[in-house]
């Protein structure tokens, strides 16, 4: 969106070839997506600075991907028709011999340089974050109505045009219009209106081409195309009482497809801020609640989706301090999620952030990230009260960051059926269905897991395998893991890698966490580094697992843990630090109470 904002793309073509060395960057608010295209030459060093400054700060170096895509052709499951865009496997485009990575923590609307450098060449390039100033065409108030479709739109050189509601206008579907607004134009602002009675989704970014309800193992959801829509921002809203209500609509799966904010499947850079996305007008079935239907079915919070590999990768997309909220009589099936899961475009798509969001109540994921993964951002949510906290299923390309994020506590009562482990990162090579994705969507990651908090002590485990999957390229550093059992677990210790059974942890590395119960499995000790940490957290006083959304997760002063961190440059919180190593966990000691939804802002040290 710095075509939203400012220069959000900077393309250099390097070298003989633009083939052979490519530099490519993508930027958010307070990210900047890094792509060079060249032979592996060891170790990318990755360094940056604001421009005017001198020094240069260390960034994490850069991952290469020296086969992002399979060339092998993947299996069509019998029971989708051949017109099933469920994967692509002749589609998408192959990513190799590239290496990848984010900047993160920056400042927005700020220029950067970068410098990179390898064995055998070093390159310097500019770079800059989005502002968070829009610049504004036109404003056009819109009064209370039953719906509203944007009639026009801004453009790069002009600005966006505002349609606002200023926080007092109510568009009321009263369950004649499938859609409360209608968004059919790029660089448009929807601001500040109360929406509800939507008969199936309250906000459509893109035009709605096709309402499939599709059986149980089929592509899932409302198919919707942007066209050339680019540059959407929706905040300030209230969204409420969406979906259907009508049985003949609602089929045997209760609804299943419908969202808060749906984002068609190839428009790009949108930013949904600041938004509360609450009480659906009807519930998600739970895990085996529904005859023949075993997994959740009900309306969704955000739904950012991809319906074939074919389409963009390059969503660059931005969710932040919004308020997803089921109810214990109204419950979400995920908060934030989209498709296809497993593809090389995935939600939330290429360069994108989901961040500072307070998200509880679903019976399926809390944050849905499966597929694709290059260069997703995750960081400073706090999520409660779903079957899983972060699914990450068959990321073929990476890298992603998770990071300072708040697990807090499920309730059986929400999710019907209590998961062992919280989080879900799987490459689904063979899964208990017998769905087989191993040659059109492994997992490669990496996936970097910093300075989370998992606080409850509710869920079993941290991270399990499963019969016929596996965890892989999982770095854990600096958490706080409270779990019931044990801390990993290798469900089926000696499994059969023949038969599809060899459930192991795969080039994962856990070091530097604190974990308050040990682990089982034969593959576990591989991964498991030597400056981990065994015990019970200790609170600060006010602080402590049940703390909650009031934000205060602080170890004690002298408690195990403090100062006990790993250096990640770039990932940890600068001048706090000076006494010594960072903290293990989401919350610095002597830092601010963390916030979360509508008030949260996330300060750059």
């Amino acid at each position: 969106m710095t075509r939203l904002l400012c220069c959000s793309v900077v393309w250099l073509l390097l070298g003989a070839s633009m083939a052979a060395d490519t530099l490519d960057t993508r930027s958010t608010f307070h990210c900047i997506s890094i792509y060079w295209t060249r032979p592996e030459a060891g170790t990318c060093r990755v360094e940056y600075r604001a421009r005017g400054e001198t020094a240069w700060s260390r960034a994490q170096d850069l991952w290469y991907d020296s086969d992002g895509r399979t060339s092998r052709p993947a299996p069509r499951l019998p029971s989708l028709p051949a017109n099933d865009h469920w994967f692509d496997p002749d589609g998408g485009r192959r990513v190799t011999n590239q290496y990848r990575g984010s900047l993160v923590n920056l400042r927005p609307g700020t220029a950067y340089e970068i410098k990179l450098t390898t064995a055998d060449a070093t390159r310097t390039l500019p770079a800059a974050t989005w502002s968070e100033d829009f610049r504004i065409k036109k404003v056009i108030r819109v009064d209370s109505q039953e719906t509203f479709v944007t009639t026009e739109g801004g453009n790069e050189a002009e600005g966006f045009v505002v349609y606002d509601g200023a926080g007092q206008a109510v568009i009321d579907a009263q369950d004649r219009h499938p859609h409360c607004v209608i968004v059919r134009h790029g660089h448009v602002i929807i601001r500040g209106f109360r929406l509800i009675n939507a008969r199936h989704d309250a906000v459509v970014i893109g035009d709605v081409r096709a309402k499939q309800m599709l059986a149980h193992h089929r592509l899932q959801g409302v198919v919707a195309i942007g066209g050339d829509i680019t540059d959407v921002v929706v905040e300030n809203c209230d969204i409420s009482q969406w979906g259907s209500l009508r049985v003949p609509e609602l089929s045997r799966h209760w609804g299943g497809t419908e969202a808060g904010i749906l984002v068609g499947s190839v428009v790009q850079r949108v930013v949904v801020q600041r938004n509360r996305i609450h009480r659906p007008r009807y519930t998600s079935t739970r895990w085996n609640e529904q005859p023949g239907v075993p997994h959740p079915w009900g309306p969704r919070g955000i739904s950012l989706g991809h319906v074939s590999d074919r389409e963009p990768w390059e969503a660059n997309h931005v969710v932040r301090y919004n308020e997803i909220l089921g109810h214990p009589g109204h419950l979400l099936e995920d908060g934030i999620c989209g498709g296809l899961n497993f593809s090389y475009t995935g939600s939330p798509g290429q360069d994108s952030d989901l961040y500072g969001n307070l998200i509880t109540h679903a019976t399926d994921d809390l944050i849905e990230a499966d597929g694709g993964g290059m260069n997703v951002r995750i960081w400073g949510n706090y999520i409660a009260d779903g079957f899983k906290f972060l699914s990450l299923q068959c990321l073929p390309l990476g890298p992603i960051y998770v990071f300072r994020n708040v697990f807090g506590p499920s309730s059986d009562a929400v999710i019907g059926r209590r998961a062992a482990s919280p989080m879900k990162f799987l490459s689904n090579e063979r899964g208990s269905n017998g769905w087989s994705f191993s040659h059109h969507t492994p997992f490669n990651g990496p996936v970097y897991f910093y300075h989370n908090s998992l606080l409850t002590g509710d869920r079993e485990v941290a991270f399990e395998t499963t019969p016929g999957g596996h965890l892989r390229h999982l770095i854990s550093r600096n958490n706080l893991y409270r779990t019931k059992a044990h801390f990993l677990r290798d469900a089926i210790p000696g499994g059969d890698a023949a038969a599809g059974d060899d459930c192991d942890f795969i080039g994962c590395s856990f070091d530097y966490d604190l974990h308050n119960r040990n682990s089982a499995g034969d593959s576990v000790a591989a991964g498991l580094g030597r400056h981990r940490i065994e015990a019970e957290p200790q609170w600060s006083p006010g602080h402590g697992a049940l703390q909650g959304t009031i934000g205060r997760f602080q170890l004690a002063a002298e408690a195990p843990g403090r100062n006990a961190g790993m250096a990640l440059p770039n990932f940890n919180l600068g001048g706090r630090e000076a006494d010594g190593a960072p903290d293990v966990g989401a919350h610095e000691f002597g830092s601010p109470e963390m916030v979360f939804g509508l008030a949260a802002r996330w300060s750059v040290p």
